[in-house]
């Protein structure tokens, strides 16, 4: 062997040797990594039920380490029905609606809790609710990759997770979940049902604003789309919608115009009186929801996109 060669394998060695010792050295940093910035907490136990447990609910909230994008800790909030007499959940607490929160929620939820419309579920319905504080970066919305309402986002897999936890902690049966929400939490709503249109048994939104396309199956997911009159979302719902038709897939969608107390506060992107309510009794009783949208002949059904 020459000097050379002898001097090739020698450099080699000493190299491989330090790159060996260096990989060793980020094993530690990068199972820190992942434990503090990657890594989701195991939920938390819940509170058990028992029959000295009385009342109406059994409303509750846990945080975790969630390690999402601009979110370290995450709070989660739930509301449980529950029959007064045994303090055991009813037997329609096990559908649980799930409340997609729109972007900049997170400090009122953490906060006040949930907005007071969709404690209609829990309260009238006897149906089980959750929602989550998601704190968004700020500059963030519907035309970034990472953004919530996306599954590369990576908070799909959080949703199911806290559904289970919920299931296995009150000992509901596995139902398929409903989704309700506005603006971004409306575009959530969508979202899930185009991602898993098999565990979806129902969405109701307004002021949706971006779309993913849905899959043939979605064609069995009631889905009701709405807009208060004057909202800039109305086009990306219009285009839903039209794609929907190519597809038969059955999406309810209409335009709310406001009343005048609506009018006077400049209301166009929010949700209406009629609008919350309309999406309540949608995704729990059709015929009642069938009932109001006839009553009101000044809802405008949505047409294809212009």
């Amino acid at each position: 062997m020459t000097s050379d060669c002898k001097m090739n394998v020698f450099i080699c060695r000493k190299y491989s040797r330090w790159l060996v010792c260096c990989f060793i050295a980020l094993i530690p940093c990068m199972w820190l990594y992942y434990w503090n910035y990657v890594r989701i907490e195991p939920f938390p136990e819940l509170e058990s039920i028992s029959a000295r447990t009385m009342g109406k609910f059994l409303e509750g909230s846990f945080a975790f380490k969630s390690n999402r994008r601009g979110n370290h800790r995450t709070l989660v909030r739930y509301v449980i029905p529950l029959n007064s007499d045994t303090g055991q959940p009813l037997e329609s607490a096990s559908n649980i609606v799930f409340y997609a929160p729109f972007n900049g929620e997170a400090p009122s939820m953490r906060k006040r809790g949930f907005p007071e419309w969709v404690r209609y579920f829990p309260e009238q319905a006897g149906y089980s609710l959750f929602t989550l504080s998601i704190d968004v970066k700020k500059g963030e919305n519907n035309s970034s990759p990472n953004y919530y309402i996306y599954e590369k986002g990576g908070w799909y897999e959080i949703f199911w997770g806290i559904k289970r936890h919920l299931e296995k902690s009150f000992r509901l049966e596995e139902r398929p979940l409903l989704v309700t929400g506005q603006s971004s939490g409306g575009s959530l709503a969508e979202h899930l049902v185009a991602a898993y249109p098999e565990r979806i048994a129902g969405a109701a939104w307004n002021g949706g604003t971006a779309y993913g396309p849905l899959p043939d199956a979605a064609s069995q997911v009631p889905m009701l789309a709405l807009h208060t009159e004057g909202c800039y979302g109305i086009p990306s719902t219009q285009r839903l919608y039209s794609s929907c038709l190519s597809k038969n897939i059955n999406l309810v969608c209409g335009i709310v115009p406001p009343n005048e107390e609506e009018k006077a506060r400049n209301l166009h992107h929010e949700a209406t009186a009629l609008a919350y309510r309309l999406m309540l009794l949608f995704l729990t009783d059709r015929l009642a929801f069938e009932k109001l949208w006839n009553e009101h002949t000044e809802i405008i059904p949505l047409c294809n996109e212009p």
